[in-house]
């Protein structure tokens, strides 16, 4: 298959309208969100061949097993999926608002599929070698367009290898920074060449992974967690 690059800039906006079926969620890969340093990933496309999606999220306070808990804001998917079941507006948004709090307003982050190869900064939820679902800053999809951009036609044969997953390719070396301001520079592709990936039934659309649809559930676990922290504020 034949990957345009320009086509594939295009994001995947509109989720489920309808919320999934969550007992029945089948093998996944590991969602790792992409830290600062530098990386050699190899970026794939999707089952159905897009290459990312942005997904509009609110961040909950750490639950009391560790992690914390993240929703789609209702807000802005009433207008992409009108279909779905939503809040007739999101407390989430009204209480960064009031509490002119930015760690819990509506952030934009893109998701997409990715194997790392190398990183400056390893952790237990990142480690080379492994296939993650890769959550990252959005100025990823503008690095990306100014990588292409600035390659022209000669981009164009390594940039189809490395998101074809069935194919031998090339991954990308990516520098990330995170403060004071957020910025991901794609610097080349490898001179390396990776082999086809083994894909299982991990490999799906993205619009069907992390955070499908909007879920009534999520929304009030997020909105319980920041309540608690400030009650008087509510």
């Amino acid at each position: 298959m034949e990957h345009d690059p320009q086509l594939l800039l295009n994001p995947i906006q509109v989720p489920h309208a309808q919320e999934p079926d969550r007992t029945s969620t089948g093998p996944r890969l590991p969602v790792a969100f992409l830290p600062a340093g530098q990386h050699t990933l190899r970026w794939f496309c999707d089952a159905q061949g897009k290459l990312l999606r942005f997904l509009h999220i609110h961040e909950g306070r750490h639950m009391p097993w560790g992690k914390r808990c993240r929703t789609l804001c209702p807000d802005v998917y009433r207008q992409l999926a009108p279909s779905g079941a939503y809040p007739p507006a999101c407390e989430i948004c009204a209480l960064a608002e009031q509490r002119l709090d930015q760690s819990i307003r509506c952030e934009t982050r893109v998701m997409l599929y990715g194997k790392l190869y190398y990183t400056t900064n390893t952790s237990r939820y990142w480690q080379a070698n492994q296939a993650y679902l890769v959550i990252t800053p959005p100025e990823i999809h503008a690095g990306l367009a100014q990588f292409l951009t600035r390659g022209g036609d000669a981009q164009r044969e390594p940039f189809a290898a490395m998101m074809n997953p069935r194919r031998p390719g090339p991954a990308l070396v990516m520098q990330v920074q995170k403060y004071p301001k957020a910025s991901v520079t794609l610097a080349s592709f490898t001179a390396a060449t990776f082999p086809p990936l083994t894909l299982g039934a991990w490999y799906r659309p993205l619009r069907e992974c992390w955070l499908a649809s909007f879920s009534q559930s999520d929304y009030v676990a997020v909105l319980e967690t920041i309540k608690a922290e400030q009650p008087q504020l509510s």
